[in-house]
């Protein structure tokens, strides 16, 4: 046996990224799990994107400028 120490390689990978994508799976589990204890919670995620999506073109429509303003 050799006395040599026992290198564990190094895949550039940093402490924040790992915590990040720790966090980043636990909360789309959370998601995933809301869903199955809720699942109307996709319907109103569904409505709220397209209430959103509605609002931003009524609002560009009263805020656009005419040709030559």
């Amino acid at each position: 046996m050799s006395d040599e120490p026992i290198l564990i390689p190094n895949d550039g990978r940093t402490a924040g990224w790992r915590l990040g994508m720790l966090a980043g799976g636990a909360l789309l589990g959370g998601i995933g799990y809301a869903v199955l204890r809720w699942p109307q919670l996709i319907v109103w995620c569904v409505a709220g994107a397209f209430f959103a999506l509605g609002a931003l073109v009524a609002l560009s429509a009263i805020f656009a400028r005419g040709r030559g303003s």
